[in-house]
């Protein structure tokens, strides 16, 4: 009984983590100037996974460098806690980086959902009508 206990306090720990690290993403993309989750991973990715890592007070940064990713778009930095993986375009993580928004955006696959996009298609979904997802 008592190791279901722990499993379960375990479980509801992680998924705290994961809804306070969604919830300092979104602050940190209202409060950076960006006008939509994608638009920061255009030069700005390694910037914006900086300031995450250091209000979370914990985590890390790491790049296609480290990781070597073979995917359509150029070179991307994010976020990385307790071996989940968490970008602008992916606030609740993913366990596999392959499986980021900005992976799958480039390679032209299904963004997991986001608290903004349940069905997320950048294309059809830009509040703005001005990202163009071929190009960043």
């Amino acid at each position: 009984m008592r190791t279901d206990l722990r499993r379960w306090m375990t479980l509801c720990e992680a998924i705290a983590d994961q809804h306070e690290i969604a919830a300092i993403i979104m602050q940190e993309l209202s409060g950076g100037g960006w006008r939509w989750p994608a638009e920061c991973n255009d030069g700005y990715c390694g910037q914006f996974a900086d300031r995450v890592v250091h209000k979370l007070g914990q985590g890390r940064v790491t790049s296609t460098d480290e990781i070597p990713i073979e995917h359509e778009g150029g070179r991307h930095e994010w976020i990385v806690v307790n071996g989940r993986h968490y970008d602008s375009e992916t606030p609740y993580g993913v366990d596999d980086p392959r499986n980021l928004g900005y992976f799958c955006r480039h390679d032209g696959r299904p963004i997991p959902p986001t608290p903004w996009e349940p069905d997320a298609d950048w294309d059809d979904n830009d509040p703005y009508g001005e990202y163009d997802s071929d190009s960043g």
